[in-house]
Order: structure tokens, then sequence, then C-alpha cells
């Protein structure tokens, strides 16, 4: 955390919330009204939206490479000239694989 976040805390200025339903951490101005719950749940829907936009753009990728390199091994009748770029798609496949479960 930022050392003007913790000084501001310190001096009344700024106050943390973590919701526990959204597992959202809020920093507001201590003058200020705390938000609804439905409009944490919408930013908590916001985060989850452009994270599974995020996560499916890689995938995309991954599998525009995978098709790439299908038609070099058609053409080229080997898979030598892929075997890197696939190993390294293969590694990316496993951490994507084991950062959305």
């Amino acid at each position: 955390m930022s050392r003007a976040i913790v000084s501001l805390e310190r001096k009344g200025l700024l106050l943390r919330e973590r919701n526990p339903v959204t597992g959202r951490t809020a920093l507001r101005a201590a003058d200020k009204a705390v938000l609804p719950v439905w409009e944490l749940l919408a930013r908590a829907e916001e985060d989850m939206a452009a994270h599974s936009r995020r996560v499916a753009s890689e995938w995309q990728a991954l599998a525009a490479r995978a098709r790439r390199r299908a038609g070099v091994i058609r053409a080229e009748r080997s898979a030598s000239s892929t075997e890197l770029a696939r190993q390294e798609d293969l590694e990316a496949m496993h951490r994507l694989e084991g950062r959305s479960r």
C-alpha cells in the first residue's frame, strides 16, 4: 500500500473498507457516504467481466497460434520448426488453466 494512503488513513481523511460479500477493498473519503451494496456488487461484476475478457483473449491468441502451427506442419509435413512455439504455448495453457480454477 502506498505511503500516501497510509498517511491519509492515519489522519482520518481516508477510510478503507473490505466488503465480505465481494471480497473487494474500497477506499473512500471520510466525509463521503458508504456506497450501497448493489453498487459494490455491480462493481465486482464489472471486475469479473474485465478479467473474463482478458483471459478469453489469451485463450483466443493461443488458439490462433495453434491453428497457424497446424498449417505450417501440414505444409512442411514436419513439426520440427514449430516444436519450440508449441512448447511455449503448452506452458501458457497450463498457466491459464491453473489460474482459471
